[in-house]
C-alpha cells in the first residue's frame, strides 16, 4: 500500500491541502491545481475578499460572483487522477483491500502496520514483533482494521525512498522542502541544511496545535461577541419600544390639541363669515340707499315741469341737480386692500391683503426705496435718498411715464392723498430745507399743479418719509422729528413739530 501511495504522489495527483488523491481538480490564475472542495472550505475563511490568494505562491486569483465553482478545472489532472484509480482503485480503496505482510515471505493478509519499521505484518509477524521488547520496543504498531474503518491513518510517516527501496525517508531538506532518505542526503543534497523527520512533524503538529487552540479561542470570542450583539439587540428593541410609545403618546397628545385648536378655527371661521355677511349686507344697503336717494333725485329734477324756472323754484332744483352730481360722482368700488411693497431693490411686488401671497410684481427703472397705492390702480414709487433720486407712476404691467427728477443735492419723498393727488417733499438735508410740489396724475405722467414755498426744518438725517393724512395735513418724518403740514390751498404750507 506504502508503493502505491508513493505511485500516487510520484504523479502529482495529491492535493497540497488535504494530502489526499485531487477530487474534482480545480486551477487557480498562477496554475497550481486543489480539490474543489478544499478551495470552497479555503474560500469560506475569506468570504470578505472578490479574490483568492494562492496558499502555495500567494498570487491573487479573481473570483466571479459564484467563487469557487467559476473557477476553470484542470482536466490534465483529472484524467491522470481517472488513469490512476482505474489501475489501483485508489487510496482508499487499496485500504479496503486487505495488504499482504511485507515482514516475511509467505504474503499473508496483513493485520499491524508498524510505523518505526515501515511494515506490514501478518498474525504471526506480529505476535512475533510484540514479543521481541529488545529489538522493536517504543515502536508504534497500528491495527489494519483500524485503518480501514478510518479511526487510524497510515499516511506517509515511514514511506519508503523510491530510489533507495530498503531506506526510509528520516531526514528533511529545508533548502528544497522534501523528505529523503541518508543517501539521498548523501548523494544529492550534502549541502543542504536538514532537520529530522521527527522534529520537522512535531514542529507541524505544534504549530496546528496552536493554531487549533487560537482558532477555539477566537471562535469563542466571536461567540460570545455573538451574544453581546444579541444583547445589545434586546436593549436596542426595548428603548425603541420605549420610543414608539412616547411618540404614540405624543401624537394623541398633539391630536387632542390639534382637534382642540380645529374647534377654536372653527369658530373663528364661523366669526368671520358673519362678520362678512355684515359687511356685505351694510354695503348692499348703502347701495341700495344711494339708488333710492338717485331714484329720488332723478324724479325731482327730470319731473317734465322744467320750464320757466325761477327764484326759489330755480334755486331748489339746482340745489337737487349739485347733489345729484355729488352722488353720481361718489366711487362704487371699494378701495384695495392690496399691500404694494419695495425693498430697495428694482422689483415693486404686489400682495394680497394678507400679506402672505405675492400676487404680481413689476421691473422698475430705478432702486424703489417707496412705492403707493393710487385708487386708479396706479402706483407712485420713489428712489428716496438714493441717487439719482425720482418719483415715477406705474401701471399694473409695468408701463412707466416720464419721471420726476431731484435736483443736485436734493431727494424726493412722495405722499399720496384720498383723491390720488401727489405731493413730492424735495429735500435738501444738509441745507436744512424742504419744499412740497403738488402734482396731478394725467395717465403715466404727473402734472405739476402748485409748488409751496421753502420750509425750513430741523434736518438730522438722511432717512426721511412724507405721508398724507385727512384734513389737508401732511406728516413729515425725518431722524427722530415729525412735522405735520397744514396745506391750506393755493397757500404756504405751514408746519408745526
Amino acid at each position: 500500500m506504502a508503493e502505491k501511495a508513493e505511485g500516487a504522489a510520484s504523479q502529482n495527483i495529491l492535493c497540497p491541502l488535504c494530502l489526499d488523491v485531487f477530487d474534482n481538480a480545480s486551477m487557480l490564475i498562477c496554475g497550481h491545481t486543489f480539490c474543489k472542495q478544499c478551495l470552497e472550505r479555503y474560500d469560506a475563511a475569506h468570504r470578505d475578499l472578490d479574490h483568492m490568494v494562492c496558499p502555495l505562491c500567494r498570487k491573487v486569483t479573481k473570483l466571479d460572483e459564484s467563487r469557487v465553482p467559476g473557477l476553470p478545472a484542470n482536466f490534465t489532472v483529472r484524467g491522470l487522477v481517472d488513469e490512476y484509480h482505474g489501475s489501483n482503485g485508489g487510496i482508499n480503496a487499496v485500504l479496503e483491500d486487505r495488504p499482504k505482510c511485507t515482514a516475511c515471505e509467505l504474503q499473508g493478509d496483513a493485520v499491524s502496520f508498524c510505523y518505526e519499521c515501515g511494515t506490514y505484518m501478518c498474525a504471526k509477524c506480529d505476535h512475533g514483533h510484540s514479543q521481541m521488547t529488545s529489538f522493536f520496543k517504543g515502536h508504534q504498531v497500528v491495527s489494519i482494521k483500524d485503518v480501514v474503518e478510518g479511526t487510524a491513518h497510515i499516511g506517509q510517516v515511514r514511506n519508503k525512498c523510491s530510489v533507495h527501496k530498503h531506506e526510509n525517508k528520516d531526514l528533511f531538506c529545508k533548502d528544497c522542502k522534501v523528505y529523503l532518505c541518508l543517501k539521498c542526503m548523501i548523494v544529492d543534497h550534502r549541502d543542504h541544511n536538514f532537520k529530522n523527520q521527527a522534529d520537522v512533524e512535531r514542529e507541524i503538529q505544534q504549530k496546528v496545535d496552536n493554531i487549533v487552540k487560537r482558532s477555539s479561542d477566537r471562535k469563542h470570542e466571536f461567540e460570545k461577541h455573538i451574544q453581546d450583539i444579541e444583547s445589545k439587540r434586546q436593549k436596542i428593541y426595548t428603548a425603541i419600544q420605549k420610543l414608539e410609545g412616547d411618540i404614540e403618546e405624543a401624537f394623541m397628545g398633539k391630536l387632542d390639541k390639534l382637534k382642540e385648536n380645529k374647534q377654536l378655527l372653527i369658530t373663528e371661521t364661523q366669526l368671520l363669515r358673519e362678520n362678512c355677511d355684515q359687511e356685505c349686507d351694510a354695503l348692499k344697503s348703502c347701495h341700495r340707499h344711494r339708488i333710492e336717494a338717485i331714484s329720488s333725485s332723478v324724479s325731482l329734477v327730470a319731473n317734465g315741469r322744467l320750464r320757466h324756472l325761477e327764484k326759489d323754484r330755480l334755486a331748489a332744483h339746482s340745489v337737487i341737480s349739485n347733489e345729484l352730481e355729488g352722488l353720481l360722482e361718489e366711487a362704487i368700488d371699494e378701495a384695495s386692500n392690496e399691500i404694494i411693497a419695495a425693498n430697495k431693490n428694482d422689483r415693486i411686488h404686489i400682495f394680497d391683503p394678507t400679506a402672505s401671497t405675492r400676487m404680481h410684481s413689476i421691473a422698475a427703472v430705478e432702486k424703489t426705496c417707496q412705492a403707493l397705492a393710487t385708487k386708479s390702480g396706479m402706483i407712485v414709487s420713489s428712489s428716496c435718498h438714493n441717487t439719482p433720486s425720482r418719483v415715477r407712476v406705474y401701471d399694473r404691467d409695468g408701463k412707466s411715464g416720464d419721471p420726476i427728477s431731484a435736483k443736485e443735492g436734493e431727494h424726493l419723498y412722495p405722499a399720496v392723498d384720498e383723491e390720488d393727488s401727489v405731493f413730492i417733499a424735495s429735500v435738501n438735508q444738509p441745507a436744512g430745507r424742504i419744499q412740497i410740489t403738488l402734482y396731478r396724475p394725467e395717465g403715466l405722467k404727473l402734472k405739476k399743479v402748485i409748488e409751496f414755498d421753502e420750509l425750513e426744518l430741523t434736518l438730522n438725517s438722511s432717512w426721511c418719509y412724507l405721508v398724507s393724512l385727512p384734513r389737508n395735513t401732511l406728516a413729515f418724518a425725518c431722524g427722530t422729528k415729525v412735522y405735520f403740514l397744514k396745506i391750506p390751498h393755493g397757500t404756504v404750507p405751514l408746519a408745526a413739530e
